[in-house]
């Protein structure tokens, strides 16, 4: 460790080394790690355990090679409902004159990490229906079986929403991701609509 502060490291740098167990000190629920990790095992069920990748098991002969994108993922967005909630949820008053901005970005290999920006766009409109007109995210994936996509909505600076998509989880189309708040507790009604091309 670089330091000795409470906050989790990345978990799927470990899981691409092959760790089965990669440990979490969780002491508070708004680290985006702690959400990802939960995200990532509601996949089987909540059953607790989630089987590797095929290139990770020891009898596997593909070696990774992370010199080139594997894929191409992209998101239209097309509208966030119901925004609202989490704001009064977190307790803010809805003054319309605070920005909402939208932010994402991917978490996956170092490559993924590295050679992806950070995308942040200004939410317009009002707090119940937010029509988003010619946004577009675009992501080169090198490591397509642990990545994950987190999509983060600020509030006058405040984070009063969060989500992250693993990308072996996402089909195309016009899909709803659900927003969690800084809690990690699902809040079905508060979401943002995307259409997803691989």
């Amino acid at each position: 460790p670089q330091s000795f502060d409470s906050s989790n490291y990345d978990p799927i740098k470990c899981w691409l080394m092959g760790c089965q167990v990669a440990a979490f000190n969780i002491q508070a629920l708004d680290d985006d790690f702690t959400l990802m990790n939960m995200i990532f095992f509601k996949q089987n069920r909540n059953c607790g355990y989630v089987l590797k990748p095929k290139k990770l098991l020891p009898e596997s002969t593909v070696y990774e090679s992370y010199d080139n994108p594997k894929q191409t993922i992209t998101f239209d967005l097309i509208s966030t409902i119901c925004v609202h909630k989490l704001i009064q949820k977190e307790g803010l008053a809805i003054n319309k004159d605070n920005k909402l901005i939208l932010e994402s970005y991917i978490v996956g290999s170092y490559e993924d990490d590295e050679k992806n920006k950070k995308y942040k766009v200004e939410l317009p409109g009002n707090y119940f229906h937010h029509n988003i007109k010619n946004q577009q995210i675009v992501y080169n994936v090198y490591e397509t079986d642990l990545a994950c996509v987190f999509f983060k909505l600020y509030y006058d600076k405040e984070v009063v929403g969060r989500s992250a998509v693993p990308l072996s989880l996402m089909k195309e189309g016009y899909r709803n991701i659900v927003f969690y708040d800084n809690y990690c507790v699902e809040h079905p009604d508060s979401f943002l609509l995307a259409k997803i091309s691989k």
